[in-house]
């Protein structure tokens, strides 16, 4: 096959007070999160709603909203750099 060279950027989660309010209520009533044991496999429902909204809220800071993957690439890494600032 071909080979490229691809970038893989790690984000790891975290709670910055800008979050949306349900994020933030969730992260007030649970000091853990989002950095609550991966030993607990069985997320409820509140749990569960809340680390998908935090992946989804992050995921459009850092990608900027666009829903085009080719776009994301052109200055991902710088994105990714400011969202960690």
């Amino acid at each position: 096959g071909i080979e490229e060279t691809g970038t893989l950027i790690y984000i790891k989660a975290a709670i910055h007070g800008d979050e949306p309010e349900d994020i933030s209520s969730y992260a007030t009533v649970h000091s853990e999160f989002p950095h609550e044991t991966t030993a607990d496999q069985f997320f409820n429902e509140s749990q569960f709603e809340s680390y998908r909204r935090l992946g989804l809220w992050i995921g459009a800071a850092v990608f900027g909203g666009q829903a085009q993957a080719d776009s994301h690439a052109l200055n991902l890494e710088k994105r990714a750099a400011a969202h960690a600032a």
